[in-house]
């Protein structure tokens, strides 16, 4: 289940109802925090991590947000190898990503540009470091052409459709859950262990 509450920090956790927020001059309408599912006793957390969302224009929530309800609830089998981009496909508006932000590579050096799926990149460097706390074997990991503030230097992982791409293998005895919680303020993506 995605925990996408876009409302913890402004009050909705404390039984207020649906607040107005404004986005780069877009007015957006925020309600109730969605309601996961319980863990079972065998579910156990192997990894997280968390990353503050510094960049919340409207566009790029949603990229974030298209994706975490992709990747939400993801089993990985034991041995099994994960490819972010073999998972989401490629960034189009039909699959609902818009316009926003993204660094791109120029003969001057990186630059800020628009593209479709702009932000995603958030939702696969918080993955990596969940995985990476989770001990899983990372096989294939990008950095940015320049450095991104939402994650320690060396800890983002950029991927591209079609170029780069972010993988890793689950190397437990057991299936893997990715779980997805995409707050007002803030990313977490959690590694849970299925010990059956």
């Amino acid at each position: 289940m995605l925990v996408l509450t876009l409302a913890a920090a402004i009050g909705c956790g404390t039984g207020e109802k649906a607040q107005e927020k404004e986005y780069a001059g877009e007015k957006e309408y925020i309600s109730e925090p969605i309601v996961t599912e319980k863990l079972t006793e065998s579910t156990v957390e192997i990894g997280s991590a968390t990353t503050p969302l510094l960049d919340r224009s409207k566009t790029r929530i949603n990229n974030i947000k298209v994706a975490c309800e992709n990747l939400n609830n993801l089993e990985i089998k034991p041995g099994e190898e994960f490819s972010f981009n073999g998972e989401l496909g490629k960034r189009t508006k039909a699959k609902g990503y818009k316009k926003a932000p993204v660094i791109i590579r120029t003969e001057d050096g990186p630059k800020k540009g628009y593209g479709t799926g702009g932000g995603i990149c958030q939702v696969s460097s918080t993955l990596f470091n969940a995985v990476d706390n989770a001990g899983l074997k990372v096989t294939e990991r990008h950095s940015h052409s320049r450095r991104v503030g939402y994650v320690e230097k060396g800890r983002d992982a950029a991927v591209v459709y079609g170029k780069k791409d972010f993988k890793f293998v689950n190397t437990r005895p057991n299936p893997v859950t990715i779980k997805t919680y995409l707050e007002e303020d803030s990313l977490t993506i959690k590694i849970f262990e299925n010990r059956r």
